[in-house]
């Protein structure tokens, strides 16, 4: 069951890069895309299959379809980590507001 988008997923749904890298989350995949080689980074994409490894666990696992569209053609390391970071702070501004909307009561 998919938990929230920033949080850590368990341990059985990590994502294992072809470099050894494990990412436990969307801000660990920002990092990734940022930091990797492009080879690294286009091992888990295929557009000739219509395969994007990023796309489908962050859609069946972090269970964020929108980022999951917004990144399934994405074959490019800098708008692919822009549009994860852009997914990260708009969540991160829901999530406060949330919190502050709390303390408030």
């Amino acid at each position: 069951m998919p938990g929230p988008l920033l949080d850590d997923v368990s341990p059985s749904e990590i994502f294992r890069a072809r470099n050894g890298t494990v990412i436990h989350n969307i801000r660990e995949l920002a990092l990734f895309a940022r930091t990797c080689s492009d080879r690294d980074f286009l091992a888990h994409i295929d557009m000739k299959s219509h395969r994007n490894d990023y796309a489908d666990w962050i859609r069946t696992v972090i269970g964020d379809t929108r980022l999951a569209q917004a990144l399934a053609r994405e074959t490019r390391r800098k708008p692919f980590t822009r549009k994860v970071l852009a997914r990260i702070r708009e969540t991160d501004v829901r999530r406060t507001k949330e919190l502050t909307a709390l303390f408030q009561e």
